[in-house]
């Protein structure tokens, strides 16, 4: 529920930023257009600069003349500076005239420049009433090919201006042995042509820029994905300083995005890429565009010049817009009308169209289903029509979700094209409904539109509608008001709704009843909708006391569930808010209660998960600490460090071993919970706290220094937030694994007191944290993982295998497990005879090691397998050492890959379900963060195994090249980075 308090601090903030940007923006605009450049050109030695001016206080040029510097921005000194050439435009000289300015220098006078391989920035100076200095604007349309291809060599000094990325001057300065910090290649393409997507290309190259380095390079053409390192490089012809180029893009995996054009120069060790520069728009022929499938969609590629007259192709699905879309359900027949204008099929004047059909895809899968439609042509518009049932697509009603993304796939000169089929109408969701009763629960198919109004079916659960309109402790209890009810059910009276509140480890739950609301504003509305949601309104009241039940550790969290049910249907689903605001460390409301043990205090807190579901976050303490808590307490310097609250195996037990051993007198604390598989990992290095314990609540209430490789609420004894010294604490996140895959729930956003210091592995995801989490670059550490110490110790990979599946967060419970595609690809490549046959000629065996939220499905599966097979529980066996003894590895979507990869052995990776796993979106893209072979198929897996067998288990060479993605440094010294990291940033705090 928004508070009105922080609305109003949002509205302002938001308010003020807008303020801030849009004076930038302003200022940005101001100096832009008094300060600009129109020709710049060097001949012989001198560099001239023209353009236009226009300034207040021209007056005063007549005692202090305008200069103009060239600046190194490293050390501020001006090592040239002229004066300024004005002639008005008027013919005088008056405040706000526009004036023309010519300046001229001498590059010849650098001949002796000491300090090569700097830029220099062009600085204008106005010293009159008013003193300001400017950098010197280049307008885009001044960047024309004698600018983007000047230079001029004096003695061993190359001098070359260019325009930065703010249009701004500059002057590259380069020796003869680094052509590192060149910022342009003078080059051009001088010919174009595409024809059915084969491109090619001829242009022009200045030999004479290269010549003058003392490398030796070989060229070729790069096509670069844009905000990614993938890149396909092209061979080129080059003859003197003409070169060319021929390539069929169709055969290039050009994924979606865009793509941008570089020469390379390639030498012993380094590749170097510049924009291929393309100025005369002519030189495009009319078909600047191509198309081509994959097994998915058809793609079409698109070629452009950019503002910065760079060659570039866009890459994107090619979509049809219906205009008229009629989908209707009518005894158990779907009746598909459709109408297209001619231009959205994109047909040329020789195209001859010989099928259209209407293709249904079922997502995570390459098998579809094919409908002819029958099309007809008539003033530029055709109509499509065809019909087909359910029962076609969906041969059996089971509890799984299912998907199917709807195209229109065309055949025209023997060439078929898929087109992912758009509408803005949404009206023939209930026209094309369809009910299927299955077990308990109720099962709907119908067609919907996606949120970028793609049409696709969707066969689910029929949703059931809840919502939580007010909460508040009040005395023993929780009183929860909302609305519950399940769509297209009749809401009768004798239907039963309830709510369960259940343990999320032990899975132990407490039925409420709870009471109906029935407004008569309500029953009118729900009367005129010709709905009955009448006794969809209600109000639960949960007492605290018989929760005390569910409460048997340190800390619990409650789940909340509404469930209703009447003589044939159940349907259950966790409870929450419609409106929210997320913070991970805020709590909605609290309350202490005094247990039935006289000295304990158990500490309610109700939160929400990130989509907005109620829990109940529950501590028990002794009775003395819960007032101690309030309390400002004189920090000491401790470090209290941890992970999950039964774990010490991950990064936050690496960096206590490295603290411990390294720094025995630092007061340096691990907690856990006590039972803990893993507490004979950390015995015996000492300063251990049992969660919960006395001497764990005072420490945490003492530290300085909180150090987590997942939130601090796993090892904190208390809510975080509700603790009088936690915002004064230094707060590190060391992370569970690189990041670049799923989108996480770590946005600086999403924290009332976010991380202080965040550990990553490279510049690469240090760069990606601040785009996509919110993080500022002060937040940012490339320290690597802590973890990643000890994997190079003792390695010694014996001939076994490791197969570690990730979790899937809808596979909740025992029943979704049992019927999902998830168990029964696993299950059915465990018991693959191809697999067995296998590992048992090679002298193999395979470790199955589910991720730790599935290992309570799997369990029982573990006595089943061959004796090849050997199914790992957790705490049995250090997921460090299991890395370090198998020589390959086979994943789905872990993050655990990386760890594999910082040894160079192989990873193979399952991606079965991978539109389902990251419909979310994802970090990266996936030819950048999954190093490896990927199999879609179970064929495909076994396949790739064999061939990394025959390898002898050799990294790939392409994977090699492409580590330094993922890592900055492969070492031993990754936690004595974050120990230095933390330690100047308490000293920075000890100086505030």
């Amino acid at each position: 529920m928004r508070s009105t308090s922080r609305k109003v601090a949002r509205v302002s903030k938001r308010i003020l930023i807008n303020k801030i940007k849009s004076t930038r923006s302003s200022l940005v605009k101001l100096i832009k257009s008094e300060v600009s450049a129109s020709e710049i050109k060097i001949e012989n030695s001198i560099l001239t600069i023209s353009g236009v001016a226009k300034f207040l206080h021209l007056a005063d040029l007549s005692v202090k003349p305008l200069t103009m510097s060239l600046v190194n921005p490293k050390t501020k000194e001006a090592l040239l500076t002229e004066e300024v050439t004005i002639d008005t435009l008027f013919n005088k000289i008056l405040p706000g005239s526009r004036s023309a300015f010519t300046v001229a220098f001498d590059l010849s006078r650098l001949s002796d420049l000491q300090d090569h391989d700097v830029k220099f920035n062009v600085i204008l100076n106005f010293n009159g009433t008013v003193q300001r200095s400017h950098r010197l604007y280049v307008p885009v349309k001044a960047v024309e090919d004698d600018f983007i291809n000047s230079y001029i060599c004096i003695g061993d000094t190359l001098f070359a201006p260019y325009r930065t990325s703010f249009g701004n001057l500059s002057i590259n300065a380069l020796s003869r042995e680094n052509i590192e910090i060149a910022k342009n290649l003078p080059n051009k393409v001088e010919q174009y042509d595409l024809t059915n997507g084969r491109l090619h290309l001829k242009g022009w190259v200045d030999t004479k820029f290269l010549a003058f380095f003392n490398q030796q390079f070989d060229l070729s053409v790069g096509i670069k994905r844009r905000g990614s390192h993938n890149i396909f490089f092209l061979p080129m012809d080059i003859v003197g300083e003409k070169w060319s180029v021929e390539a069929d893009l169709t055969e290039l995996d050009l994924t979606k995005g865009i793509w941008d054009y570089y020469i390379c120069l390639k030498d012993q060790e380094t590749i170097y890429q510049y924009r291929m520069k393309i100025f005369e728009k002519t030189i495009f022929n009319e078909k600047r565009e191509f198309f081509y499938p994959t097994d998915k969609e058809s793609l079409k590629g698109v070629h452009y010049r950019t503002k910065q007259k760079g060659l570039s192709i866009n890459i994107k699905p090619i979509l049809i817009t219906s205009d008229a879309l009629d989908i209707h359900l009518d005894d158990d027949t779907i009746h598909f009308h459709a109408k297209f204008k001619e231009k959205r099929m994109r047909l040329a004047e020789d195209d001859v169209l010989t099928s259209m059909s209407l293709f249904l895809r079922q997502r995570d899968s390459d098998e579809g289903m094919s409908i002819p439609l029958m099309y007809e042509q008539s003033e530029k518009q055709f109509t499509a029509v065809c019909s087909f049932k359910y029962a076609d697509l969906l041969h059996e009603p089971t509890p799984v979700k299912k998907i199917w993304d709807a195209y229109i796939e065309v055949t025209m000169n023997n060439e078929s094209r898929r087109f992912r089929l758009k509408t803005n109408q949404s009206d023939f969701t209930k026209t094309s409904r369809k009910t299927y009763p299955v077990d308990d629960s109720l099962y709907a198919m119908y067609f919907y539109l996606t949120i970028y109004k793609r049409l696709s079916i969707t066969y689910s659960l029929v949703p059931l509608k809840r919502n939580v309109t007010s909460f508040r402790f009040d005395n023993l209890d929780l009183i929860l008001k909302g609305s519950a009810y399940i769509e297209g059910l009749h809401q009768a009276a004798e239907n039963e709704t309830r709510i369960a509140v259940r343990n999320r480890v032990t899975e132990e739950e407490i039925i409420f009843p709870v009471s109906r609301v029935i407004s008569k504003l309500q029953s009118i509305r729900n009367f005129q909708r010709k709905e009955d949601h009448a006794n969809s309104m209600f109000e639960a009241r949960i007492s605290l006391i018989e929760l005390q039940q569910l409460i048997v550790s340190s800390k619990d969290i409650l789940d909340f569930y509404v469930e209703i049910k009447n003589e044939k249907i159940i349907r259950r689903e966790k409870i929450g808010l419609k409106e929210y605001n997320y913070f991970k460390d805020d709590v909605l409301a609290s309350t202490d209660l005094q247990s039935k043990y006289e000295q304990i205090n158990i500490s309610y807190c109700l939160t929400i998960t990130p989509r907005g579901n109620l829990k109940v976050e529950t501590f028990k303490m002794d009775k003395s600490y819960s007032q101690y808590l309030k309390q400002s307490v004189d920090q000491e310097e401790i470090w209290l460090i941890g992970e999950r609250p039964d774990t010490a195996q991950d990064t936050g037990y690496h960096f206590f071993k490295y603290c411990r051993l390294t720094y025995p007198d630092q007061k340096v604390y691990y907690a856990i919970e006590e039972g803990s598989h893993d507490l004979k990992n950390i015995e015996y290095l000492g300063n251990v706290l049992i969660s919960g314990s006395p001497e764990h609540f005072d420490i945490a209430s003492k530290a300085t220094v909180l150090i987590g490789s997942h939130d601090f609420d796993y090892f904190l004894p208390f809510k975080g937030i509700q603790s009088a010294n936690y915002k004064d604490t230094v707060k590190v996140f060391l992370q569970h694994g690189v990041l670049g895959r799923k989108m996480v729930e770590y946005n600086k956003k999403y924290y009332k007191q976010p991380f202080d210091i965040f550990c990553v592995s490279s510049t690469d995801e240090k760069t990606m944290v601040m785009e996509q989490l919110g993080y500022d670059a002060k937040d940012l550490r490339v320290t690597g993982l802590s973890r990643f110490d000890e994997l190079l110790k003792d390695h010694n990979p014996k001939r076994e295998i490791l197969l570690i599946p990730t979790w899937r967060e809808w596979l909740n419970t025992t029943d979704a497990l049992l019927q999902s595609e998830y168990l029964s690809r696993y299950t059915s490549f465990l018991k693959n005879p191809e697999l067995i046959r296998i590992l048992k000629e090679n002298n193999l065996v395979l470790n199955f090691y589910p991720h730790y939220r599935m290992q309570q499905f799997f369990d029982e599966f573990g006595t089943t397998f061959d004796e090849t097979i050997r199914f790992i529980r957790l705490g049995e066996k250090n997921v460090q050492d299991l890395l370090k003894e198998n020589k390959l590895m086979i994943t789905d979507y872990s993050s655990v890959s990386f760890d594999f990869t910082y040894l160079s052995k192989p990873v193979i990776y399952y991606h079965f379900d991978r539109d389902s796993f990251f419909k979310g979106g994802i970090m990266r893209p996936f030819e950048e963060t999954f190093l490896g072979d990927i199999a879609n198929s179970e064929d495909e897996l076994i396949h790739f195994i064999r061939e990394s067998i025959e390898a002898n288990f050799k990294e790939n060479e392409e994977v090699k090249s492409k580590k330094d993605l993922i890592f900055d440094r492969v070492d031993q010294l990754n936690c004595q980075r974050i120990y230095q990291e933390i330690t100047k940033e308490r000293n920075a705090k000890r100086s505030e």
